[in-house]
C-alpha cells in the first residue's frame, strides 16, 4: 500500500525505500515553495493537511529542505506548518482574501 498513513511505521522501522521516498518528495515540495517564498515571502507556509502523525515527518522534511531552494535574501524563510483546517484551507483562504480586499 502506498499510503502516507504507512510512512511513519515504515520510518520508524529503519526502512531505506521509505526515508528516499520521504527526501524525494519532500524535495520536490520544497522547490515549489521556493517559489511561493520568492513571490510573496511569506512568515509562513501552511500545508492543506491536518496536523496528525503520519504528516509531521513530510512536514519536517520540506522545512528542511526548504532553505537549500530559499535565496539568502529571504532567509530565514517561512516556517512550515501544518494548518488544522486540512483541506478547508484553500477555500477559507480565499474567502477570507476576498472579504479583507485583498483579492480587489
Amino acid at each position: 500500500m502506498a499510503e502516507a498513513k504507512y510512512l511513519v511505521a515504515a520510518l520508524e522501522q529503519g526502512d531505506g525505500d521509505a526515508r528516499r521516498i520521504l527526501e524525494e518528495v519532500a524535495e520536490d515540495l520544497a522547490f515549489g515553495l521556493s517559489h511561493a517564498v520568492h513571490l510573496f515571502h511569506p512568515a509562513n507556509d501552511y500545508s492543506g493537511r491536518r496536523p496528525r502523525r503520519h504528516w509531521e515527518p513530510l512536514r519536517a522534511a520540506v522545512a528542511a529542505a526548504l532553505p537549500r531552494f530559499t535565496m539568502a535574501a529571504f532567509a530565514p524563510g517561512p516556517r512550515v506548518v501544518l494548518t488544522a483546517l486540512g483541506e478547508d484551507a484553500v477555500p477559507v483562504g480565499a474567502l477570507e482574501m476576498a472579504r479583507s480586499g485583498m483579492m480587489e
